[in-house]
């Protein structure tokens, strides 16, 4: 099957049938580092805040893992985690079921903003799905409550020093895996495919400042392969 970004049918499908192993592979894929990548991408987001936050929207929140660590470190805070896969939202409500979990497509944000003042907005690993990206920044404001931030974790574009190794994981190691525990791997072609088209660090900066974002930031892991860029929602900043 050919996955296409800008056809929201074939990624959810996508999405459903990599679901059962996902978290393994995604395991291997990082080397068991997405683990501690991610906690420390969620407990720099807290602390850019500045306060701790009372509701936090986690959007492609897949199987839960970032919802999770945000309750593990905000433990009163109303997490609400969306994402339009069925069968991930199954595996992460089995993880978690004291989270709220809920089906929605995150281009139509509209479904949760009977609240609006969410102090964080976090997107992990989505962002480079979405068939428009300055569309979702542009309405992702109405979901951020004054001084409210948001945070994209995603892949990124690599120090030089380790583009050779970033072509061997892409090209070679990854279609490894994806064949020892998926039989189709074409979405796993469409994945590293997406990393490739996806904006550099820089370009996201700038996009968050093009939507008057203010205090943009970026924060490398892993030699750049993975990136968190955080904004903060300011009125007075558009």
């Amino acid at each position: 099957m050919i996955f296409n970004k800008k056809d929201k049918d074939s990624i959810r499908s996508m999405f459903n049938q990599i679901a059962p192993n996902y978290d393994l592979i995604n395991k291997l894929m990082t080397f068991g580092l997405q683990d501690i990548i991610k906690a420390s991408a969620v407990k720099s987001t807290i602390k850019k805040l500045g306060k701790t936050p009372i509701s936090i929207l986690d959007l492609c929140c897949g199987t839960g893992d970032i919802s999770i660590l945000f309750k593990k470190f905000c433990q009163n805070a109303e997490i609400t985690g969306i994402d339009f896969s069925e069968e991930m939202l199954k595996k992460a409500k089995r993880k978690a079921p004291n989270i709220n979990f809920i089906q929605g497509d995150i281009t139509k944000i509209v479904m949760v903003r009977s609240r609006k003042n969410f102090d964080i907005c976090f997107i992990g690993f989505g962002l480079r799905n979405l068939p428009d990206i300055d569309d979702f920044l542009e309405n992702i404001k109405s979901s951020l409550a004054e001084g409210g931030i948001l945070a994209i974790l995603d892949l990124g574009k690599p120090a030089p020093i380790m583009k050779p190794y970033f072509f061997l994981h892409y090209n070679v190691f990854i279609p490894i895996i994806a064949k020892l525990f998926n039989k189709d791997i074409s979405p796993y072609k469409y994945l590293t495919n997406s990393a490739k088209t996806y904006p550099s660090q820089k370009e996201i900066l700038q996009k968050l400042r093009s939507h008057g974002f203010i205090e943009t930031e970026n924060r490398n892991y892993f030699f750049g392969i993975i990136a968190m860029q955080t904004a903060k929602y300011s009125r007075g900043g558009e």
